[in-house]
């Protein structure tokens, strides 16, 4: 779903079968980092390693994705 300012919404699809996997995470901390800013995520998938890092921010009117995206590929093991 895609909002601009002004505009309607529009929604996009990938109608696309690749056969790629991905993994999205969404970390919950406790009391004072309920959103686990710094926390960071690690996988080794296909002999690939990647690495996403939680971090807030934005711009004017938005905020970042606080959910890490991560995408193994082919691979069917983590």
């Amino acid at each position: 779903m895609v909002a601009n300012n002004g505009d309607p919404p529009l929604l996009l699809h990938n109608s696309g079968n690749n056969g790629n996997h991905f993994l999205n995470f969404k970390l919950v901390g406790t009391k004072t980092n309920r959103d686990a800013m710094g926390a960071r995520i690690r996988i080794l998938a296909g002999g690939i390693s990647q690495i996403r890092e939680i971090e807030g921010g934005g711009s004017y009117l938005s905020q970042s994705d606080l959910r890490a995206k991560l995408w193994p590929g082919k691979s069917r093991s983590c």
